[in-house]
């Protein structure tokens, strides 16, 4: 057997005789160079026996053979040191003859021997006096990285100091306890475990049985980088992106239009085919690993598909001056299967204008040069046709009208606003000005006024002036002038004012919402003529409380918009409340189809305890009671009823009862819904 001690750059070379090493052998050195050293390096020594043997039987016990070398490797601790002198007095001690022969680029002198407590060995067979084999031996996992181990000593046996810990063949730990956590490992591996325990003498037992790990998987990929979409051709898009990163590995990536997936692929690339020209497509990809984690999703990334088709060459091309420095270019329109986007006027091989008429101007030349032009057609793909024409003309001496100045904007009622502005000059003549509005132009005028009708009250119009010659020549436009439309007009009444006593003490009021050319943001409660409360629009109703039982109260109700007008008053309604002792009221019942032969009702609870509620329709009589604040009805099929309720306390005193409710039952019950009716 052969091993070798190795710190840095030498090692040291242990042989033994025809003698068996005694246990007990007792060395006489320094404490940092005593037999226990030898001992230790026995133990480990057994280590690499079990990794050279793993998966084979454990031998039968068998006396310890003879020692004919130990190749003992040694990593450096920074304590506990040892020189090769000192280990090569420790082996001859032992009877074992120890030798060190220098390593290249050893200086020849004794070096430091690391602690044996990080060494490993290789090739020790299990001696006759052997310790047991440790029972109950489990693994499982902690974590995505970390493994618990736990085992029992056996059942007989004693003098066990350490138990050494395999993984996957190897060394992987030795310790005291009956315990062992496997830590760094990486998520999504598998990991195989043995141990054998080892006694003060340096024996060892047979392996364990092995035992197997798979680590958990539970981190997702990264996104994927670097998402690109890019089309190849009209119906053709191809989506690329870089690899996604993943503590164990990415399985594959899912490819994604909108919330649909579209693809799988384990690639970095992807191409939908099928798709629409001139249509934009965007994509989002995720990342999946092999234990179906998925990463947040990159992207989007968008392409549209081209449209290859150009459209065809515009026709019947003319050319005529206008003015001195401009020249207009006219044609007929050209066709696309997507659409014609405009037309580019050339001028000498050099495009010179861009319009999406069929006419453009060029301007800023030399008088009473000749100018010839072409033109050719683009869609929105960029696709452009062969060039049309050419078209000559000879431009006369011209200039621009100037800017038209002064511009006024005047309301002269809530729904109309005049202009005014000063007029422009030019050395031929101004022919007409053009009003835009928010850059839509509202037509065109010879005069240097404009009104504008048929608008909003209390909004906000603005408007610029352009100033046109006869040789079509149009100035820069004005500067912007605003105006507000004032708001002249008050609300509507409220209509169908409804009052009714709610208890001996409130009476409840309730109306129609209101209209206003704006709109109505709250309503002014009137009682005997003097405002007893204002209500936020869209509110329609109101509780009168506070008021002596058996009396008398007339309401009206103004409507109010953001302008301050007020409506007519709506009214006069009066009521009664309730007299002493009558329980208050329910409120704001409502009714609603509930099936073919029902109608649903539901209102807000009396304020007094204790009540039952009666439910009365409009043939005059009490269709039921109850101790809820909803109710079934029954009601023929098609037929409009209207029903109201009254609160009852436990005394039979009834309470006023509510505003009518109407509903009519539904007109076809839908599939698989039954129908129940909480009858009288």
């Amino acid at each position: 057997m052969y091993a070798s001690l190795l710190h840095e750059r030498s090692f040291l070379h242990v042989e033994r005789g025809p003698p068996l090493i005694e246990r007990g052998t007792r060395m006489t050195n320094t404490h940092a160079r005593s037999a226990a050293f030898l001992a230790a390096v026995l133990a480990v020594a057994s280590v690499a026996c079990e990794r050279a043997r793993e998966g084979a039987p454990a031998p039968a016990p068998a006396p310890v053979a003879p020692v004919a070398e130990v190749h003992v490797e040694a990593t450096p601790t920074g304590d506990g040191a040892l020189d090769v002198e000192a280990m090569r007095r420790a082996a001859e001690g032992a009877g074992l003859t120890a030798t060190a022969p220098a390593l290249p680029g050893a200086s020849g002198g004794p070096e430091a021997i690391a602690s044996p407590a990080s060494a490993s060995a290789a090739a020790l067979a299990p001696a006759a006096n052997a310790p047991p084999v440790p029972r109950a031996f489990s693994a499982s996992a902690l974590s995505p990285t970390r493994v618990s181990l736990e085992w029992l000593p056996a059942e007989r046996g004693a003098g066990v100091t350490a138990y050494r810990i395999l993984r996957d063949g190897s060394a992987a730990g030795l310790v005291a306890e009956t315990a062992f956590t496997d830590d760094g490992l990486r998520p999504g591996s598998r990991h195989c475990y043995a141990i054998f325990a080892l006694d003060g003498a340096g024996n060892r037992s047979a392996s364990t049985r092995t035992v197997c790990v798979d680590m958990p998987d539970r981190s997702p990929p990264t996104a994927p980088p670097a998402l690109r979409a890019e089309a190849r051709d009209e119906r053709h898009v191809l989506v690329s992106w870089q690899a996604s990163r993943d503590d164990v590995g990415v399985r594959g990536y899912e490819v994604l239009r909108g919330d649909a997936v579209v693809g799988r692929v384990s690639d970095n690339a992807f191409t939908e085919l099928g798709l629409a020209p001139a249509q934009t497509y965007c994509y989002s990809v995720r990342a999946v690993d092999g234990a179906g984690n998925v990463s947040a999703a990159a992207g989007p990334a968008c392409a549209t598909t081209p449209d290859l088709t150009p459209p065809s060459a515009p026709t019947a091309l003319a050319a005529d001056a206008r003015g001195e420095r401009a020249v207009r270019v006219r044609w007929g329109p050209s066709v696309d299967d997507a659409g014609v986007a405009g037309y580019e006027l050339l001028r000498e091989g050099k495009v010179v204008a861009s319009t999406e008429e069929l006419a453009a101007i060029e301007e800023g030349l030399r008088p009473t040069g000749r100018y010839c032009y072409t033109v050719r057609a683009r869609d929105a793909a960029g696709n452009r046709s062969e060039e049309g024409g050419p078209a000559c003309a000879t431009t006369p001496d011209l200039t621009a009208p100037t800017v038209p100045s002064e511009v006024a904007v005047t309301a002269t009622s809530d729904t109309r606003v005049e202009l005014r502005w000063t007029a422009s000059t030019d050395e031929i003549g101004v022919q007409r000005y053009e009003v835009l509005r928010e850059r839509n132009s509202l037509g065109f005028v010879e005069a240097t006024t404009h009104a504008e009708a048929g608008l909003r009250p209390g909004r906000e119009y603005c408007y610029v002036v352009r100033a046109h010659d006869a040789a079509g020549n149009v100035s820069a436009a004005s500067k912007r002038a605003c105006a507000t439309t004032p708001d002249l007009t008050p609300p509507s009444a409220p209509p169908r004012l409804a009052v009714a006593p709610n208890s001996p003490s409130n009476i409840v009021l309730a109306w129609d919402a209101a209209t206003d050319d704006v709109a109505v943001t709250r309503y002014e409660i009137q009682r005997g003529g003097e405002v007893v409360a204002r209500v936020d629009a869209p509110s329609t109703d109101w509780l009168d409380r506070g008021l002596p039982p058996a009396s008398d109260a007339c309401y009206a109700v103004v409507a109010l918009d953001a302008a301050g007008h007020r409506s007519p008053p709506q009214g006069i309604a009066c009521a009664r409340t309730a007299d002493a002792g009558v329980p208050a009221a329910p409120r704001l019942l409502r009714a609603a189809p509930e099936t073919v032969t029902s109608v649903a009702l539901t209102w807000e609870p009396s304020s007094e305890p204790g009540v039952v509620y009666s439910v009365y329709w409009d043939k005059g009589g009490r269709i039921g009671s109850t101790g809820k604040t909803s109710f079934s009805a029954l009601v023929k099929g098609g037929e409009r009823r209207c029903f109201r309720v009254a609160a009852v306390d436990v005394e039979g005193r009834e309470s006023p009862r509510t505003f009518d409710a109407c509903a009519t039952p539904r007109k076809e019950m839908p599939r698989e819904t039954l129908s129940r009716a909480d009858g009288p």
